[in-house]
């Protein structure tokens, strides 16, 4: 997996858009398995200002940009952002399915 980091200075504000792309087939099947992490993101829109949700890491892309008036806001978001995707795909990559199986019961 890989996380592309995009920061752009203008108008006076320091904007921060992550991609995230390259998941192993280990990671997509893990995820399928046990769900798709979810993590907390802001966006910046004209009209509503800047907003928190959450989003499936398999959904962040180009068009979540949040802007800050401080570089230093920019990057402690952007630090936040990159600690939650480590935290939540390293507890996909620990996690094993034991329970998938089949079995034969004779009666």
């Amino acid at each position: 997996m890989q996380v592309n980091i995009k920061r752009q200075l203008a108008g006076g504000q320091y904007s921060v858009t992550f991609i995230v792309s390259d998941f192993t087939s280990e990671e997509l099947d893990k995820m399928q398995k046990f769900g798709i992490p979810v993590i907390t993101m802001m966006r910046t829109n004209l009209a509503r200002g800047r907003q928190t949700f959450q989003t499936a890491i398999t959904q962040i892309n180009a068009t979540l940009v949040a802007s800050f008036p401080t570089e230093e806001e920019a990057k402690r978001y952007e630090e936040e952002v990159i600690n939650q995707i480590r935290t939540s795909m390293a507890a996909v990559r620990q996690r094993n399915d034991d329970f998938t199986s089949s079995e034969t019961v004779n009666i």
